[in-house]
């Protein structure tokens, strides 16, 4: 399954700037307006203020209901959201916006003008569809959305080659296209460190894209099963975003994928005093006890999550279900 998250840094010709960086995205292009309200949207998510970017991003797709870029916004926002429990608790709205998202990209393209910003906001759009169904194993879905993507981001460097933007989107379609032909049948040739070497050059030359190419860089080491070069970048990102519970989660899974799981869990405690209501933090604590062995406080966590929950992932009931058995069998009770 693709890595969770790996959407942020394909979506993001809409970065977040800091201050000092704060400008127009695609000055001579872009509508101002447009803009603002996506840079506004960006900031707002990673402060964990869902409900105001939520209502910046429908207000873009009710004011401009032929720019893909409300519902693009939407898509991104939802998937932000699941992240928080690594679950797909907003998969009915991430799919209803996506439908949205392909007419407004219809809309769009019999007006706008064919310059490097239509052309890199309509690739990502379906740059952020084709992630989401890769992630849910949808893979022709995916696939189809991803090579809309990339015919689209093409066309973006065409007019212009340093659309970092764009290349910043294709190297994570190059690397995944090369790691995902080793098991679908077809057939490409293994570019995975030419996509490494666009996802690290787009991070160089625009100072505001750094975070997200460090964002597709962890999933790509982890893929690579380089577990601990994407911990490395997770600690950057929680020094600069500390209360992001996702990066804390991110970090927590490439221990777990290490096989630390003693060092995994002072990221899952760190969500849970950030969020109390988050329920992957109970799962996730009691998961890396069940694996060391602590079946006292794994039964405690594991239960807490199945009687607190409300609507939880079945993958995780059914794993905390079988640990749970487990930890009985292995008690001889």
């Amino acid at each position: 399954m693709l890595p969770l998250a790996l959407f942020l840094a394909l979506a993001l010709p809409f970065p977040a700037f800091s201050e000092s960086l704060r400008t127009d995205i695609f000055p001579g292009e872009c509508e101002p307006q447009i803009s603002d309200a996506i840079l506004r949207a960006y900031d707002l998510a990673l402060d964990r203020n869902y409900e105001a970017a939520k209502q910046i991003c429908e207000n873009l797709e009710r004011d401009y209901p032929d720019s893909p870029s409300g519902s693009a916004g939407l898509m991104t926002l939802y998937q932000v959201m699941m992240l928080e429990n690594d679950d797909y608790s907003y998969d009915a709205e991430m799919r209803a916006a996506a439908v949205r998202n392909q007419a407004a990209i219809g809309r769009f393209l019999k007006t706008a003008p064919k310059n490097a910003w239509s052309y890199t906001l309509v690739g990502a759009s379906w740059g952020i569809q084709g992630i989401y169904y890769l992630r849910r194993d949808e893979y022709w879905l995916g696939f189809y959305r991803g090579i809309n993507a990339l015919r689209y981001l093409r066309a973006a460097l065409e007019i212009n080659p340093d659309d970092w933007e764009a290349r910043l989107g294709l190297g994570i379609f190059i690397y995944y296209r090369s790691a995902y032909a080793s098991f679908i049948p077809l057939f490409f040739p293994d570019q995975r460190a030419e996509g490494i070497r666009e996802v690290k050059q787009a991070g160089r030359h625009r100072p505001y894209l750094h975070e997200v190419s460090r964002i597709a860089l962890y999933h790509i080491y982890l893929n690579e099963k380089d577990y601990d070069r994407g911990l490395a970048i997770m600690e950057e990102l929680l020094a600069e975003r500390p209360q992001f519970v996702v990066y804390d989660q991110f970090a927590g899974r490439a221990l777990m994928q290490k096989g630390d799981f003693q060092g995994a869990l002072p990221y899952y405690r760190r969500i849970q005093e950030i969020d109390p209501s988050l329920y992957l933090p109970l799962f996730k604590i009691g998961e890396c006890c069940f694996r060391l062995g602590e079946d006292a406080e794994a039964q405690s966590y594991l239960q807490k999550f199945l009687e607190q929950t409300q609507n939880p992932d079945p993958s995780y009931v059914h794993s905390a279900r079988s640990y749970l058995r487990e930890i009985q069998a292995r008690s001889g009770s």
